[in-house]
C-alpha cells in the first residue's frame, strides 16, 4: 500500500508546481526586458517558428511595443506568411511612424499581396532610393503597358464568331493618385431568324476608360471612373456615357468593395450596385476567395447577379483562378467599370479559368478562358460563346 500513496503524493506535488508555474510564466511574458531579450536571441538564431509562437504568447500577456511588432512581421516574412507579415508591421509602423524598417518592409508585404496604392503610402515619407528600388515611384507617367486580345467562337448559325482588342495605360500622378485608361474594340456578325436568308449586320462596341483611384490610406481607397461606350447594332448607332463611384476597404486577410454604376447604354438607363469580396484564407495569402454580389436595374426591372471566385499561387511566377457567375442580365459592368457586357442577346451564367505567369521583373502574360451562356434575344434558345484571351503586360 506504501507505493501507490507515494505515487499519488508525487502526481500531486507535481500537479501543484504545474498551476503554480503557469501565474510564473505569464508574469515573465509581461516583463519587457525578458521578451525583448528572448525575441531578439530568437530572431538572431532565425528560429522564426520559435519567435512567431513566442511573440503571439508575449501579446497575449499584454506586452507589446514597436520592436517585437517588427521581429514578428520579418519572421511572418520569412516564413511566407504574408497576412500576419502584414499586421505586425501595420501596427509597428502606427506606434512608430519614423520606422524606416518597418514601412520598407510593410511595403513589400503589400506588393507581395497585389497591393500597391498601400505599398506607395506606407514609403511615402522615405527617402527616394528606398521608392526607387520598391518601383514605387511618387509620380511616373508609365507603370504599366497592357495588350490584350481575344477571339469568341458562338455555337450558334445566326451568331458569327466575336473579335475582342484592348490597349491600356496606367499612370502614377502622385503618391495617393493612380491613372487607368483603356482603349477596346468589339465585334461580332448577326444574322437574325428570317425566314428568308437575310445578310448579315455588325455589332460594333467601341470603349474608352479611365479610371481614377485614391489611396486615403492604407485600409481605404476611393474610386471614380468615366466609360465612353459606342455601339453599333447595324445601321443604328449609340454613344452612351456611364459613371462609376466605389469605396474600398481593406485590413491584413480581407477587403470589401461598394461600387454604383450608372449611365445609359443604347437607348436605356441602367443602374448597377456591386458589393465585392476578397479573402485570404491562409497566412500565405497563397490561396484566396473573391466574389462580387450585383444589382443591375434596367427598363424598369432588377436583375441580380452574382460571381464566384477562387485563385491559387501555385509558384512565384504562375497564378490560376477559377470562377463561375450565375444570374441573367441584359448589361453587365465589371472590373471597376473597365469591362461593359453589351451584346445582343442576353447573359445567363458564365464559367471561367485565368492563368498568370510572370515571365521577368517586368512582364507578365496572361492566358483566360470563358464560356458564356447567351439567350438568343429573338428564338429564346441558348447557345454558349466561348472565349479564348491572351495579354501581355509591362509594369515598370
Amino acid at each position: 500500500m506504501l507505493m501507490p500513496r507515494h505515487l499519488l503524493l508525487c502526481t500531486l506535488l507535481l500537479l501543484i508546481l504545474g498551476l503554480a508555474g503557469q501565474p510564473l510564466a505569464a508574469q515573465d511574458l509581461r516583463d519587457f526586458a525578458y521578451v525583448d531579450s528572448l525575441t531578439l536571441t530568437l530572431s538572431g538564431q532565425e528560429r522564426w517558428a520559435a519567435l512567431d509562437s513566442l511573440g503571439a504568447a508575449a501579446l497575449r500577456a499584454g506586452t507589446d511595443y514597436p520592436a517585437l511588432r517588427q521581429r514578428l512581421g520579418y519572421a511572418a516574412l520569412r516564413q511566407g506568411h504574408l497576412v500576419p507579415a502584414i499586421r505586425h508591421y501595420g501596427q509597428a509602423v502606427a506606434a512608430n511612424p519614423t520606422d524606416e524598417e518597418s514601412r520598407t518592409q510593410l511595403a513589400r508585404a503589400y506588393l507581395l499581396v497585389n497591393e500597391p496604392g498601400a505599398a506607395r503610402l506606407a514609403v511615402a515619407t522615405l527617402p527616394d532610393s528606398v521608392r526607387q528600388a520598391l518601383h514605387l515611384p511618387a509620380h511616373r507617367a508609365v507603370t504599366q503597358v497592357l495588350v490584350e486580345g481575344s477571339g469568341k467562337p458562338a455555337a450558334n448559325v445566326r451568331r458569327e464568331a466575336a473579335g475582342f482588342g484592348r490597349i491600356g495605360l496606367s499612370s502614377q500622378l502622385s503618391t495617393r493618385l493612380a491613372l487607368t485608361q483603356n482603349l477596346s474594340y468589339y465585334e461580332q456578325a448577326v444574322r437574325l431568324p428570317e425566314r428568308r436568308p437575310t445578310p448579315a449586320f455588325f455589332i460594333r462596341q467601341r470603349e474608352y476608360a479611365a479610371l481614377l483611384t485614391e489611396q486615403v490610406s492604407l485600409s481605404w481607397q476611393v474610386k471614380g471612373a468615366y466609360h465612353f461606350v459606342s455601339n453599333d447594332y447595324g445601321p443604328a448607332r449609340y454613344a452612351n456615357h456611364l459613371g462609376f463611384a466605389a469605396a474600398r476597404f481593406s485590413r491584413p486577410g480581407w477587403s470589401v468593395q461598394l461600387s454604383q454604376y450608372v449611365g445609359r447604354v443604347t437607348d436605356t438607363t441602367r443602374l448597377q450596385t456591386d458589393l465585392q469580396l476578397l479573402a485570404y484564407p491562409l497566412p500565405s495569402a497563397r490561396l484566396y476567395v473573391y466574389g462580387r454580389a450585383s444589382l443591375i436595374r434596367s427598363a424598369g426591372h432588377t436583375f441580380p447577379n452574382a460571381l464566384l471566385g477562387l485563385g491559387a499561387q501555385l509558384s512565384p511566377r504562375l497564378a490560376v483562378e477559377g470562377f463561375g457567375s450565375p444570374g441573367r442580365v441584359p448589361v453587365l459592368f465589371e472590373r471597376d467599370a473597365i469591362d461593359v457586357y453589351n451584346v445582343l442577346d442576353p447573359l445567363r451564367y458564365r464559367l471561367g479559368l485565368n492563368t498568370y505567369g510572370q515571365l521577368s521583373g517586368h512582364w507578365r502574360l496572361h492566358f483566360s478562358y470563358l464560356a458564356a451562356r447567351y439567350q438568343e434575344i429573338r428564338t429564346l434558345t441558348s447557345y454558349t460563346q466561348h472565349s479564348l484571351t491572351g495579354g501581355l503586360l509591362w509594369t515598370w
